[in-house]
């Protein structure tokens, strides 16, 4: 299956419905700005056979699992599993998938914002057609960006995870984010909050600006993920609403924070990443 292009006088999207119903490009046609973080695919097969050997960047879901666990790959089942179309128009599509295991239907709606917005709202419905057991749910949009970009947060205190603290010490209380580093510099950094529905990334000179915003009921926690220079990626900033801290299920059912599906039960969710670039 062919990418799917989605377009308006603000905004361009591309779609990859067979891996994953991967946004792989989301463009201000305004600004002319990428949103989404970018590099070349190496060459292999389709879709591929590790989330982080030649991951192309762009905007995945995980489900049910961040790193292995219960004998699911790294980053879950969905990125690698082809998604039907249901139907489509200029500014819209629809794409649905079943998972064995989870046994579990996805349905995922996407809409460019209206102009004036730039941007794309994802719609999900995940329905559990048998009992889930525990999992995670995380939105997983890598955004581009360059060195000195500000995080804009509001809500609750970040904690920094135990296991990739980045910049400060391990499960420090953190009361905001340093700026985007430099690349390169061979380190990744989780930290964690909740509370909020929404959280930004803008250039020093305000004409550059990311906004993610999300429905927090399903989605409790953001995390805020910078990587420079490890895992194949390079200065490369992630805002993932996630159902659960921390990003290791084994860890999250110790914690208590494990999501969880009765069969027959159903959750909605929303996700938008939008363009506020000034120059446009």
């Amino acid at each position: 299956m062919r990418p799917l292009t989605l377009s308006n006088l603000a905004t361009r999207a591309e779609i990859v419905a067979a891996e994953g119903g991967r946004v792989q490009h989301l463009v201000d046609l305004r600004s002319s700005r990428q949103l989404l973080y970018q590099q070349p695919p190496l060459p292999g097969p389709v879709p591929r056979a590790d989330f982080m050997t030649g991951c192309p960047g762009g905007w995945d879901e995980m489900f049910p699992n961040d790193t292995p666990w219960g004998g699911h790959p790294d980053h879950g089942r969905v990125w690698s599993t082809e998604f039907e179309l249901l139907g489509r128009s200029e500014s819209s599509a629809r794409l649905r998938a079943q998972l064995p295991a989870p046994a579990a239907t996805i349905e995922r709606s996407y809409s460019l914002l209206r102009p004036p917005r730039s941007g794309l709202r994802i719609e999900t419905t995940l329905h559990a057609e048998a009992a889930s057991g525990p999992f995670l749910w995380a939105s997983h949009p890598m955004l581009s960006v360059r060195p000195g970009w500000i995080v804009e947060l509001g809500g609750d205190e970040l904690v920094a995870d135990e296991e990739a603290p980045g910049r400060f010490p391990a499960g420090a209380r953190v009361g905001s984010v340093p700026p985007v580093p430099s690349p390169g510099e061979g380190w990744s950094e989780v930290l964690y909050t909740s509370g909020i529905e929404e959280a930004g990334v803008l250039s020093p000179d305000r004409t550059s600006h990311t906004r993610l915003a999300w429905s927090s009921g399903f989605l409790r926690y953001l995390w805020i993920v910078t990587v420079t220079g490890a895992f194949g990626l390079d200065l490369c900033l992630l805002f993932e609403p996630c159902t659960t801290m921390p990003y290791r299920v084994a860890d999250a059912i110790a914690a208590g924070e494990a999501a969880y599906l009765d069969a027959g039960e159903t959750r909605e969710w929303w996700v938008e990443l939008e363009s506020l670039d000034s120059a446009g």
